[in-house]
């Protein structure tokens, strides 16, 4: 055999070994689960995307990213990634070795998407000049105190236009005592009540509404309702929450619904 020939047999022996080394380097890293880091950015410009949620479907565990969109989540080969956002279309991405071997963050465009809102009517409150007149023509419990005639003849006797408001100027001690025991005076106090709230409500569903919900959850219909009423997300939570904090709120109330109400309702 020519030095020549002893030559090539080597440099194809070595190939092979590097190979069969290679080979068992991958098969490795794929039997075993390893931390991928991530970025999730916008399509058009790039732009981070904060608090997308990563879920590896696979595994069951998930990821959030932070504010500069960056992520860390457990994955092996063949696992199935989703990833979804709100106001973007959900991306399915599975894990291949490549993926695996980056040593760097990966790029996860996402697209934003439009909500096509359609327009609600609610029937059962009606105008609000029909809800008003609901509220003044409300029976209410006889009064506790009963006044002095005297007193009571004196009240104008005109119709009084009822306006929606917290805060009821007080004149004359006849005015005050009309405001205090009066009909009228208990329906313009409850209206206002029920007018503040309603503004205290419409602060926060910004940050907290069933479409965010559903979408966290992928509860519908009645099933939502029964959740948001179980999860009982007050006010004053909402008030200083920012939105990881209103997720996190959410998946860990739903963690217990499931235990709590639906595997109790599935059991025969």
């Amino acid at each position: 055999m020519s030095r020549l020939q002893q030559l090539v047999q080597r440099v194809i022996l070595i190939i092979i070994v590097l190979l069969l080394v290679d080979s068992f380097t991958v098969e490795a890293q794929t039997g075993n689960s390893r931390f991928l880091f991530g970025r999730l950015q916008r399509s058009n410009d790039k732009t981070a995307v904060s608090f997308g949620i990563v879920l590896n479907k696979t595994q069951k565990v998930n990821a959030i990213s932070d504010s500069s969109g960056f992520f860390t989540i457990q994955a092996a080969k063949l696992d199935t990634l989703i990833i979804s956002r709100i106001g973007y279309f959900q991306k399915i991405i599975v894990v291949s070795d490549s993926l695996l071997r980056k040593q760097k963050n990966f790029q996860i465009d996402l697209l934003e998407k439009a909500y096509d809102l359609k327009h609600v009517t609610i029937a059962g409150l009606g105008t609000y000049q029909e809800f008003k007149r609901k509220v003044v023509e409300m029976k209410l419990p006889e009064e506790e105190f009963l006044m002095n005639p005297s007193i009571k003849s004196s009240f104008p006797k005109k119709v009084i236009v009822l306006q929606p408001q917290m805060s009821i100027p007080l004149g004359s001690p006849v005015t005050a005592l009309y405001m205090m025991f009066s009909k009228e005076g208990k329906s313009l106090r409850k209206l206002g009540e029920y007018m503040e709230k309603g503004k205290e409500a419409d602060k926060f569903k910004h940050k907290y509404n069933p479409v965010l919900v559903s979408q966290l959850t992928g509860l519908i219909d009645a099933e939502l309702e029964k959740f948001m009423v179980y999860c009982n997300v007050t006010n004053s939570f909402l008030e200083t929450a920012n939105e990881y904090d209103v997720r996190k709120k959410v998946a860990d109330c739903f963690e217990q619904f499931k235990k709590e109400v639906i595997e109790k309702e599935q059991k025969p």
